[in-house]
């Protein structure tokens, strides 16, 4: 699945959960176009490999959730989009350090 399909998974997960999710598919478009890595609610590593994990996005993600006190969920289309899962103890670190920060994990 693309990126803009897994926004529309995330915006419906958003919904199913009642958390609110600034993000829209134009915004997706706005990053590709500007090269950010993030912008509203979006932290996008597009065309990074997935198997590092010092990706731009990803380490904002775990910074931003932590950081930011109005955020509550991380909603994220499929586990390895979080990690690989030759990388499973270093993402069950992770994980635990995001779960240790009352934030829940939507996959």
């Amino acid at each position: 699945m693309g990126i803009h399909g897994q926004l529309e998974w995330a915006l419906q997960a958003a919904c199913k959960h009642e958390v609110n999710l600034e993000a829209s598919p134009d915004d997706i478009d706005e990053m590709l176009q500007r090269g950010l890595k993030s912008y509203r609610g979006i932290l996008l590593d597009d065309g990074v490999s997935g198997g590092r994990l010092d990706r731009p996005g990803f380490v904002a993600l775990r910074h931003e959730a932590i950081q930011k006190r109005n955020v509550s969920h991380i909603l994220i289309h499929k586990s390895d989009r979080f990690a690989r899962p030759e990388q499973a103890g270093a993402a069950m670190s992770m994980e635990i350090e995001l779960l240790l920060a009352s934030l829940t994990i939507v996959f």
